[in-house]
C-alpha cells in the first residue's frame, strides 16, 4: 500500500493495467483478462485510491479475491481514521 500525495499516482513503472492472461479462463466474451491493480491513500485528502492502470467497464472477483480486495479497502480506512 502506497501513501499517494497530491498529483500523479506514483504507481509509474508498476506494471498496472491488463497483463493478457486469464488464469481462471475467460468468462465472457467483453472479458479483457487478468488486471494489475494498486491501492493507496491519499494523505492530504484522506481518500482511498485504486489504480487500475487503465480504463475498467467492470470487475469480476472470486470469493477469496473479493475478501481480500475488502480487506485492503477496510485497512486502507482504518489507516484514514488515524491521520490528524
Amino acid at each position: 500500500m502506497a501513501e499517494i500525495g497530491n498529483g500523479s499516482l506514483g504507481n509509474e513503472g508498476l506494471g498496472l493495467g491488463a497483463t493478457g492472461k486469464f488464469p481462471k479462463g475467460q468468462i465472457s466474451d467483453d472479458d479483457q483478462g487478468e488486471l494489475k491493480v494498486a491501492m493507496g491513500i491519499n494523505m492530504e485528502h484522506k481518500r482511498i485510491i485504486i489504480d487500475f492502470g487503465k480504463e475498467v467497464s467492470w470487475l469480476g472477483l472470486g470469493a477469496d479475491e473479493a475478501r481480500s480486495f475488502a480487506q485492503g479497502l477496510l485497512d486502507n480506512a482504518d489507516r484514514i481514521d488515524k491521520i490528524e
